[in-house]
């Protein structure tokens, strides 16, 4: 009885998937009706039989419902597409972001600055060829993962030069500080704080500040 009254069902369905004539909507929501009232009915007549175990008469219910909800969109013509699983859309993770700053030692005003790289070990060899390219003796001060990265020195004016300017032959680099934050802002506050905490008597200007993320 159960396998017929779901047939029914599902029979309906398919017949009401053409373009209905005129009242005849209305006498098919009729029929499915009273073929899901059956079926519910024939559900609660095999659970009451002896010996009858609760979930089979539950899987009946659930069946008279998906036939029910099978033919209730077809008979008003819609199409119902075939339910396919698709993986939820998550968003790729974003690649990593690494910053390098070399610098070398005093009195030398070389440094590099290497920010947005994709590769950290690309990060490393870029920043090192950029410094020893303008001076010796240069190694790492600074690795980050932020966006912006800034390069502050402590400088003293040149007992040659008449005042100091931003040339360097007027000056002498005492100490290379670095920096980094989400903007060139929080970079360039960081590298003057390390600087003015390293030399609180000598003058500490921005000599570089980058930022960049992975392409």
């Amino acid at each position: 009885m159960r396998r017929f009254l779901l047939t029914a069902l599902l029979s309906v369905a398919s017949f009401g998937s053409a373009v209905a004539a005129p009242g005849q909507p209305e006498r098919m929501s009729r029929m499915q009706a009273d073929l899901g009232q059956a079926c519910r009915s024939d559900c609660l007549q095999q659970a009451a039989r002896p010996g009858a175990h609760p979930s089979a008469a539950q899987a009946c219910q659930i069946r008279c419902a998906a036939g029910q909800a099978h033919a209730r969109p077809q008979a008003r013509g819609v199409v119902v597409p075939q339910m396919v699983a698709h993986r939820p859309l998550v968003p790729a993770a974003a690649a990593q972001s690494h910053g390098v700053i070399y610098a070398a030692r005093s009195p030398s005003a070389a440094f590099a600055l290497v920010v947005g790289e994709a590769d950290r070990l690309a990060a490393f060899r870029t920043a090192e060829q950029r410094c020893t390219q303008a001076g010796p003796g240069c190694r790492v001060i600074a690795e980050f993962t932020a966006a912006c990265g800034a390069v502050a020195q402590a400088v003293r004016r040149h007992p040659s030069a008449f005042v100091m300017t931003s040339d360097a032959s007027t000056f002498h680099v005492m100490s290379t500080s670095a920096g980094s934050g989400d903007t060139r802002q929080a970079a360039e506050a960081e590298a003057l704080a390390d600087c003015r905490g390293r030399e609180p008597h000598l003058h500490c200007r921005i000599a570089a500040v980058q930022c960049g993320r992975p392409q």
